[in-house]
């Protein structure tokens, strides 16, 4: 009934699905891009600051407490710490499912009721709880250059582009990374403090006294009650310079003990751009944000700041953008030529000019038909969501197809008496619409309750299976009320022949027919002989799929890695510097290589730095290369030349990271793939047997980039008392 309502009705049907094309076009335009879908772990991240406290001290104090009472939570699946000094960090893994915003109150509940006790040092800051994201990795790194020092463009950096580019929707941070920073520095005579009889406590007082504002309270000024302040803070380096020590009496300055400097902190670390030092810029993207038009207004803002800072000079280490658009790019094209190609091969197995154009329509239709949909569903465009179009693609004109071919076969029939065109393309489609409706929801019932699997399966897939039920669903609509009503306006009476253009086709498939019916007629004569062979050969494709090599994505890279380097503990940053920088400059003149990113030392304090050991005999040279259709083999190109060069470098450990993909990061939660554990009754008895089983991991075939976790390899210099000395000496 539907069915002929819609052919009688031609005008409301094209209007409604006009409609949705529309509101599809719409949507299109607001639905966020990203690479992957947003995945949501249940995770929680507890960090405790304990500033110079070595990492056994603080997991004695802070880590092991708050691991007490945190194991005991419902609903928590797993609990992992990594103490490195002056740092705790605990992340608590809940189970899926799990209502995140309760688990975050019950948390906090439970550590202040541990970090409140006597027995909690009171010089650790305040467990600080961070919903842990896995895709908190930086969509762009920025390098700025100039001729300024380095001071002044660090400032520059956080004064002016930071808060820039932190005030664009779609940012949640602008992390500002190596540089340098000013230091007023005070350097005391030794000797003339010895003179006096003063010590450093004495200077510290006498400059903490005197620089200091303050509420004054209000005064009256006539009528009016105005707030008083009382300014003393120093303004320059002579006002430091004529402070008075009162400890040393009237008429004693700090300018006559001490040396004061504006200078630079010295630092904790470097960012080079090839071997050149830099202030970089780490940009994060807020949850569900679209990263293209998030690049694009980084980019417009730049231009801003560009305008009113001419000396304003960066570059683009790296931009998800640019990988997102040539991931969507080659989707958007595989989608089109699929659908090109699908009408090609309707065009000429048809053999009739309006048949493939009717079933043309019922791809861009069902297509732009769907984003509306996903766009009421919250489902963004990724590689998921755009690979499940892709893949629904074909199956958008089966439906169709078989509406046509029957609307076809009972034209070519003698029709009845008083029937007309439009009645034989109801009658036709109304003929198969329930083959139709039950092939399609077999292929519905296998990809809709993927988005009811729990874990990170269920939320990586839903959006593709989403989009798969949703344009399945749609094509059922665009074959049995669009395409009756249009083939009803369209097709014709076919002839008794096509037409001279399609005759090599016909006699092409009339000869693929005859070979088909006489390879089956042999097959029905000896149907033994043909099930012992398809038997053997499913014996044999299982074994080959069972030495298949098994993992959750492909392996994909444009050959950009990172390379990890550690030298022996207590290196200084200096020596890692100059080791890093030589690297940097044996890689940046290579073919393959388009940019060199180094960062040495401690450059950053993000949550995700510390899932990293880092320190002053640390850094990590990341390494760009050309866009290549080889980036593998240039990866391995690469290694073979540096392999003399590090292998040179007594002590140094180096393992090597691939990048730009950022499939890894995301899936693995900042985790390995694989991480083994090793567990003792003292954390130096534990660092012997990893340090003794770390070489004959490395030898095992399949492992690579395997390296050790060093939260407590840090040399360590131990002052012990000798009590009775100190009390005889009455200290």
């Amino acid at each position: 009934m539907i069915i002929k309502a819609a052919v009688r009705r031609p005008v409301a049907i094209l209007m409604v699905f006009m409609g949705l094309v529309l509101i599809g076009y719409r949507a299109r335009q607001l639905l966020s891009i990203d690479l992957l879908p947003s995945i949501n772990y249940p995770n929680l991240t507890v960090i405790t600051n304990y500033s110079d406290t070595p990492a056994d001290d603080l997991t004695r104090l802070v880590t092991r407490p708050l691991e007490e009472v945190i194991t005991g939570l419902a609903g928590v699946r797993r609990v992992v710490s990594k103490t490195r000094e002056g740092v705790s960090t605990i992340t608590v893994q809940y189970e899926w499912g799990t209502e995140m915003d309760f688990a975050n109150l019950h948390l906090r509940e439970a550590i202040d009721g541990r970090a409140y006790r006597d027995d909690f040092p009171e010089e650790a800051d305040r467990p600080l709880i961070l919903r842990w994201d896995p895709s908190a990795r930086p969509i762009v790194i920025m390098v700025l250059h100039g001729e300024s020092p380095m001071p002044q463009m660090t400032e520059f950096a956080r004064e002016v582009v930071k808060p820039a580019l932190e005030q664009i929707d779609g940012i949640s941070q602008a992390e500002v990374i190596g540089g340098a920073d000013r230091e007023i520095l005070v350097r005391p005579d030794l000797n003339k403090l010895r003179l006096y009889g003063l010590t450093m406590a004495d200077l510290g007082t006498a400059l903490r006294v005197a620089n200091i504002s303050f509420p004054g309270g209000r005064i009256r000024k006539g009528p009016l009650h105005l707030p008083l302040r009382i300014l003393g803070e120093f303004e320059n380096l002579d006002e430091i310079r004529q402070t008075e020590i009162p400890a040393a009496g009237p008429g004693i300055v700090i300018g006559d003990l001490a040396e004061v400097l504006d200078t630079s902190k010295e630092p904790d670390g470097f960012t080079l751009n090839a071997d050149e030092e830099v202030v970089s810029l780490h940009l994060y993207k807020e949850v569900g944000e679209n990263t293209i038009s998030t690049t694009e207004e980084v980019d417009h803002i730049l231009d801003i700041l560009g305008g009113q800072y001419p000396d304003l000079d960066y570059t683009f280490i790296y931009r998800d953008a640019d990988f997102v658009e040539e991931s969507f790019k080659g989707l958007n094209q595989s989608l089109m030529f699929g659908a090109g190609l699908a009408f090609i091969v309707l065009f000429f197995f048809l053999m009739d000019w309006r048949s493939p154009l009717v079933v043309g329509l019922a791809i861009p239709v069902s297509i732009m038909t769907t984003f509306a949909f996903l766009h009421f569903a919250h489902v963004g465009l990724n590689l998921m969501s755009l690979g499940g179009l892709s893949l629904a693609a074909g199956m958008l004109v089966d439906n169709s197809i078989v509406v046509l071919e029957n609307i076809n076969r009972h034209l070519k029939l003698k029709w009845r008496r008083g029937e007309t065109v439009a009645d034989v393309c109801a009658r036709a489609a109304a003929e198969v619409a329930s083959p139709v409706i039950a092939a399609t929801l077999t292929t519905v019932a296998v990809f809709f309750p993927v988005i009811y699997v729990p874990g990170i399966a269920g939320e990586f897939f839903r959006d593709q299976a989403l989009t798969v039920t949703i344009s399945l669903i749609v094509s059922i609509f665009a074959a049995l009320l669009l395409q009756p009503m249009l083939s009803a306006h369209i097709l014709r009476i076919p002839g008794d022949r096509p037409s001279l253009i399609f005759r090599p086709g016909e006699s092409l498939f009339q000869g693929i027919q005859s070979r088909y019916h006489h390879l089956l007629e042999r097959v029905m004569d000896h149907k033994a002989i043909f099930l012992v062979l398809v038997m053997i050969g499913i014996a044999v494709a299982g074994y080959f799929g069972s030495t298949m090599r098994l993992g959750f994505m492909p392996d994909r890279t444009r050959g950009d890695f990172t390379l990890a380097l550690e030298l022996p503990a207590g290196t200084p940053l200096e020596l890692t510097r100059r080791t890093a920088s030589d690297l940097a400059a044996f890689l940046a003149p290579m073919d393959e290589v388009l940019t060199v990113y180094t960062q040495v030392g401690v450059t950053e304090r993000t949550l995700a730095s510390l899932k990293e050991y880092s320190a002053a005999n640390t850094a990590r040279i990341r390494v760009m290369l050309h866009p290549s259709r080889h980036g593998r083999q240039d990866l391995a190109k690469i290694k073979e030349r540096l392999k003399p060069l590090l292998e040179s470098k007594e002590g140094t450990i180096f393992t090597y990271h691939e990048e730009g993909v950022g499939l890894r990061e995301i899936l693995a939660s900042g985790e390995s793939a694989f991480t083994l554990g090793v567990t003792a009754e003292k954390s130096a008895e534990a660092l012997r047997t990893a340090e003794l089983l770390l070489p004959r991991l490395r030898e095992i075939d399949g492992l690579q980039g395997v390296e050790m976790d060093r939260v407590m390899g840090n040399p360590t210099i131990e002052v012990s008392i000798d009590r009775e000395k100190a009390l005889r000496f009455g200290l």
